[in-house]
């Protein structure tokens, strides 16, 4: 997870590991709640989530970044 977080935080996103979810390193859902301005120069917030897969002897990983909505009244 450590490897995630430094990569996002490379390209100026920022970075807080959700320790509700994840309480080891061997959860099967690790989140991360991400923040930051896309290409567009727009606003984002949402959530990074790790979940580890095997397959045929093969070992990887789904990764997920869910956007939150936003309501603007």
């Amino acid at each position: 997870m450590s490897l995630i977080k430094e990569s996002l935080e490379g390209l100026g996103v920022k970075c807080k590991l959700n320790t509700k979810d994840a309480k080891t390193e061997e959860a099967s859902i690790l989140r991360l709640r991400v923040g930051g301005y896309d290409r567009r120069k727009v606003m984002f917030k949402g959530w990074v989530e790790v979940e580890y897969f095997g397959y045929n002897g093969k070992e990887g990983s789904f990764c997920v970044m869910q956007r939150d909505e936003v309501c603007v009244l």
